[in-house]
């Protein structure tokens, strides 16, 4: 049975929570989903900046509605679970 796991990271612009998630997802085995990198990829399909979808995603449901989808699938993006690279002790 497939027991999906997550961690939510937060905090402060340039205060190291993609080097974290990296690291736990490496660690954890789990994949990384970033909104951030979810939210400049579809801004750059769109022709805008990340401030103007960010902007455009208050007003669009369907853009949280894609998010909570990719969050939800047992891989987020990935067709398959992420490479385990832990490391040996």
């Amino acid at each position: 049975m497939f027991t999906q796991r997550s961690i939510a990271i937060s905090g402060d612009l340039g205060s190291g929570k993609s080097t974290v998630a990296a690291l736990l997802s490496q660690r954890l085995c789990l994949e990384k989903i970033s909104l951030g990198d979810i939210h400049r990829e579809m801004a750059g399909t769109r022709g805008l900046s990340a401030l103007q979808m960010n902007r455009h995603s208050e007003r669009d449901a369907g853009i949280d509605a894609y998010v909570d989808g990719v969050q939800r699938r047992p891989y987020g993006r990935s067709p398959r679970p992420p490479a385990c690279h832990r490391p040996s002790a």
